[in-house]
């Protein structure tokens, strides 16, 4: 997610961000806006911004805490 860092797993937290992600989009069709200026991360993963219904998933789950 782009301009996420969130937790990997095995790190505080992980457990809970997975959880709530799966809740919003799991098996859902979801819209990925990827950036011109940076499209991967350093370890080669695809950054976007996920929508769903409208919502944009990665603020989403900063203002959750997440």
């Amino acid at each position: 997610m782009h301009g996420i860092d969130t937790p990997e797993k095995g790190e505080l937290f992980y457990k809970e961000a997975s959880e709530e992600l799966s809740k919003l989009i799991l098996d859902k069709t979801v819209q990925l806006i990827v950036s011109k200026d940076e499209q991967h991360d350093r370890y080669g993963r695809l950054l976007a911004y996920v929508y769903y219904k409208g919502i944009n998933i990665n603020s989403f789950i900063v203002e959750k805490g997440l």
